[in-house]
């Protein structure tokens, strides 16, 4: 195939990762108008976002099973128009019953359209043997961007979360038809799942130790991004003094971060190994979350979190590249797990910070990325030693 028809590709596939950005960065941007619309607590914040992932990790364990029958680029289809119908019922929701039940559909839609996109990543690494996780996780950041920018403009002009998600998915529903159309569908190692399925006992018997770590470490890297999307803006304005509009540029700020690093990071990843990457991503995250912790101005704070992100960035797109590089599991199982394992982060500790910000307070409770970063520290030494590209395992 021409590169022409990869660029095309890249493109319409990045389409899709653009979406459960943009719908995550105007939800984490407009999240105080949120709790003001429904009247709810900081504990019931934290119910919702727990909601959110407990539907995203029922879907996560029915995605495999779902995509091996209708294949990823039909389920995608439904998962996307379900999602999009989620968000635009969350923007009317008057009470806590009805947010719960369109988190849920939410959830549910955004764990689907996780693992299909990253399948169809990965089968797009394969084919073409290039490597394109980074780019394509930037188009998620960009939508984030996006969406953070809409929904600060939004809050600044006081409309409501409809009007938010409405105007933003009619303008994105455009093109979604043409992306679609161009998006991957078949590779060799598609055509060989059933044959491996059928070792399906052995393989998980023997199921790699490094897989599991990579979903571990993975779920916390959506842990560290999901903490302080969801409950930074909170942050800003309730203990650092900031205006809605300007609370609600703080997932803006780091996913204008995010951006910039992921769209480089393919080309970093072909001259720095992966492990020095991890490292210095997460001693990024760790000494400016602890900074903007404690800093008093929230001009500072909201640049000190901007950093932050380009910390964060590298790391899903390298765990998620690498899940799908090795060869004891296909592409399919490979990312259903890592993404299931991934969601622990979204599921229990967003809501766990909202439970700790009740009992003492969002700033402490807000301790625990530093935490988490150290983790990711310490876990980049699992890949010090080896490096696996395109199934090939490489020792430095």
């Amino acid at each position: 195939m021409s590169l022409h028809e990869l660029k095309i590709k890249k493109l319409s596939l990045a389409y899709f990762f653009l979406l459960p950005g943009l719908s995550y960065g105007i939800l984490t941007s407009r999240m105080p108008s949120l709790k003001g619309q429904i009247e709810a607590l900081d504990s019931d914040i934290g119910f919702l976002l727990l909601s959110f992932g407990l539907s995203g990790v029922l879907s996560l364990s029915m995605a495999s099973f779902i995509i091996r029958i209708f294949s990823a680029t039909s389920i995608l289809k439904l998962a996307v128009f379900l999602f999009i119908a989620g968000d635009c019922a969350l923007g009317l929701c008057q009470n806590m019953l009805q947010a719960v039940i369109c988190m849920i559909t939410i959830g549910f839609a955004f764990g689907i359209i996780d693992v299909c996109i990253n399948i169809l990543g990965i089968r797009l690494e394969s084919t073409y043997q290039v490597s394109c996780m980074g780019f394509l996780h930037g188009a998620y950041a960009i939508g984030g961007l996006g969406g953070a920018l809409l929904g600060s403009l939004c809050a600044a002009f006081n409309l409501n979360l409809f009007i938010n998600y409405t105007a933003i998915f009619f303008i994105y529903s455009i093109f979604t038809f043409t992306a679609f159309s161009h998006l991957i569908t078949k590779t060799k190692e598609q055509t060989e799942t059933k044959n491996k399925d059928k070792n399906k006992a052995r393989i998980w018997a023997s199921l790699p130790l490094f897989i599991i770590c990579l979903g571990l470490l993975n779920g916390i890297s959506y842990a560290i991004e999901g903490s302080m999307a969801e409950w930074g803006s909170i942050l800003l304005h309730e203990e650092k003094g900031a205006s809605q509009s300007l609370s609600a540029l703080l997932y803006a700020a780091m996913c204008l971060s995010l951006t910039m690093t992921r769209l480089v990071i393919d080309r970093i990843r072909s001259k720095v190994s992966d492990y020095k990457i991890l490292l210095t991503a997460a001693c990024i995250v760790a000494v400016t979350t602890l900074a903007g912790l404690h800093a008093t101005n929230p001009y500072l704070c909201l640049l000190l979190f901007c950093l932050m992100g380009i910390g964060a960035a590298p790391v899903s797109p390298i765990l998620f590249s690498k899940a799908g590089a090795q060869k004891t599991l296909n592409a399919e199982s490979a990312t259903s797990i890592v993404a299931a394992i991934s969601y622990s982060g979204l599921l229990f500790f967003p809501p766990f910070i909202g439970f700790m910000a009740q009992m003492y307070t969002l700033q402490i409770a807000l301790h625990i990325v530093i935490i988490f970063a150290l983790i990711i520290g310490a876990g980049s030494f699992l890949i010090r030693h080896v490096d696996i590209k395109n199934g090939i395992v490489r020792k430095y």
